[in-house]
């Protein structure tokens, strides 16, 4: 169905609850149908039943009787690094929680009064759904009913961040959480937001266009429910502004590489490292391992190590016996190559703040990054092309191209010349 879909359910959504936009907060719901996943048959009863659970942040009352807090909701390494840095480098007088979710009943003795409420909730959200989306045939009388059980339960979710938040002292003004875009991040920026909490969002990736087609991350920029972004650079104030106008954006530069000025490069020789993209680019990674493993790549003497992104499953990859690099992040082992070859990742622009020239591998290229025009190839030809014409420059003109990809996508201090 694809994003426009996505876009479309999304519009229609357009549901304001206590001042706060629901259509931002069932994002996460609204993906499953972007991705085309089927939803179980889902009767009305199953419908009311599952409307009078929510989940709930057990942390919440305590993060509020803190001045600062840094928030985030996914556990993975290379997060809770950038999560330090953001720390270390722009908020040290903060305190981190996770977010740890837990599931309440209706019937729990928070909500003594709220059946009545619920059942009004319940009914109205059914009432406008069914108006929006059967009549339209756009979605299934299951569809509807799945919806309808997630927004009334997300109502009963600020109800409860409500009760808490006008019934204790708020020493909170600050917050910080890791992506105010995505699911439960997203509900406690608004709520905060409505309680005059400043509400900011980290950027932790190159956002960028999309070439062929628009995988769920484009959440990330499109549905900001922070009131401001710390953003990496200004090449990604348009894709900001384009969907959240009222957005302040202060470019901050990745805390990663803050202040950073190395005052040294390396010139490619052979031993480089393949930075893969996720599970959604399978069919280009496997295309790239392809030509690495050619007979014209061989021939080359060029040695290869794998870096699989965490959603790619090793055994996919070992039938191309090549090295592959297991409990490392890419900022610990990149410095350890002469260059990088990419695609559709991030990692690439990593690549040239480490001072190494960054190959793409653009046949299947989706996510557009900007970088620099020679260092893109499309079949082993090309790549043979890029290796020697890198292996031809000298140290200054590698150092220009580095400090142009890096500032551009990162805010970094330029390269000593």
């Amino acid at each position: 169905m694809g994003y426009k879909f996505y876009n479309y359910l999304k519009g229609k959504c357009n549901i304001r609850y206590k001042g706060i936009p629901l259509n931002k907060i069932i994002t996460y719901d609204l993906l499953i149908l972007f991705e085309s996943k089927e939803i179980p048959k889902y009767s009305l009863k199953q419908s009311w039943q599952n409307s009078k659970v929510i989940e709930i942040d057990e942390n919440f009352i305590v993060f509020i009787k803190c001045e600062n807090i840094i928030s985030y909701s996914i556990d993975r390494i290379d997060y809770s690094e950038l999560i330090l840095d953001y720390k270390n480098e722009f908020f040290n007088n903060s305190k981190i929680f996770k977010i740890n979710l837990k599931k309440i009943k209706l019937s729990a003795r928070f909500f003594k009064f709220q059946r009545l409420k619920t059942e009004f909730n319940f009914l109205f959200t059914k009432v406008f759904l069914f108006f929006k989306f059967l009549k339209d045939k756009s979605l299934t009388s299951s569809q509807v009913n799945w919806l309808v059980s997630r927004i009334t339960s997300y109502k009963n979710t600020i109800d409860y961040y409500e009760k808490i938040m006008n019934s204790n002292k708020i020493v909170l003004k600050n917050q910080l959480t890791f992506n105010s875009s995505f699911y439960h991040e997203s509900i406690l920026s608004l709520v905060l937001k409505k309680h005059k909490v400043r509400t900011i969002s980290m950027v932790h990736g190159v956002y960028v266009k999309y070439k062929e087609f628009v995988p769920l991350d484009i959440i990330n920029y499109e549905n900001v429910c922070a009131s401001e972004v710390w953003t990496w650079s200004k090449s990604t104030h348009e894709l900001f502004k384009t969907y959240n106008p009222s957005t302040l954006l202060i470019e901050k530069g990745n805390p990663k590489y803050h202040n950073l000025c190395l005052g040294s490069v390396k010139i490619p020789k052979n031993n480089c490292i393949i930075l893969l993209g996720r599970k959604i680019y399978e069919k280009a990674n496997h295309s790239l391992c392809e030509i690495l493993i050619s007979d014209n790549i061989k021939m080359m003497n060029l040695k290869f190590s794998l870096k699989l992104h965490p959603s790619l499953n090793e055994n996919n990859y070992s039938k191309y016996n090549l090295n592959i690099i297991k409990d490392k992040t890419v900022n610990e082992i990149i410095g350890l190559f002469d260059f990088s070859i990419s695609i559709n990742t991030s990692a690439y622009i990593e690549s040239y703040v480490k001072g190494i020239i960054g190959l793409r591998y653009v046949a299947f290229e989706n996510e557009l990054f900007l970088g620099f025009e020679k260092d893109k190839f499309k079949n082993d030809i090309e790549l043979i092309e890029c290796v020697k014409y890198f292996k031809s420059l000298d140290k200054q003109e590698i150092i220009k191209i580095t400090n142009e990809v890096s500032y551009i996508n990162f805010n970094c201090k330029p390269y000593k010349i």
